[in-house]
Formats: C-alpha cells, structure tokens, sequence
C-alpha cells in the first residue's frame, strides 16, 4: 500500500464520523496553535523499540482502534513502521491546516 492509499484510507475514515469531527474543533478552541502539537505516535509505543504493535495501539484506548489500525498497517505487518507512523501524522497535520513539506526527490 503506498502513502496516497494511506491518506485517502485514513481521510475517508475521519470523513465517515464527520458529526464526531464537528465536535473535535470544540475540543481545543479551533485548532488554535496547533503547529506547535506534537502529532507523533511515540507515545504509543510503550516499549521503546521505534514501532508500534496492535496491541500497543489498541491499549491506548482510542475508539475503533482496532478497525483503525488495521486501515494504518500500509503493509498489513501487525506493526506501524516509522514511514506508516510518519504517514498518520503527516494525514493529522494536513486535518489541522498545518503545511507539511514535500518529500525529498530521489533518483
């Protein structure tokens, strides 16, 4: 899976609970100041070793987390990477209004 079907995937998935979404701005003032949040995934990872297993995931207690990740998991692993977990985060700063760069070219 690559990074567009992971933004259109986890895109369509915000869309779907967009009664949920109406309320998210509410929950901090309109996303103000949001470009100093830290829209990483470390935090899940409770083991320190640069992933995230299901499980870490899942015990964070979010709604659907299990649906969810399994939308995340680009190669379907039971592991979020570091390029799905840059990936997720690239998706919430683009939710957020916030510019995220254009990646490097390679030849």
């Amino acid at each position: 899976m690559n990074t567009t079907k992971i933004l259109v995937t986890t895109a369509f998935l915000l869309c779907a609970n967009f009664a949920q979404a109406n309320h998210h701005e509410g929950e901090h003032e309109g996303c103000k100041d949001m470009e100093k949040m830290d829209f990483s995934m470390k935090d899940l990872d409770t083991n320190k070793d640069g992933k995230i297993s299901k499980n870490e995931y899942i015990a964070a207690g979010s709604p659907d987390a299990e649906k969810n990740f399994k939308h995340i998991d680009a190669n379907s692993d039971g592991i979020l990477d570091n390029k799905e977990q840059k990936d997720v985060e690239e998706v919430l700063k683009l939710m957020h209004g916030i510019k995220i760069k254009a990646p490097a070219a390679t030849i």
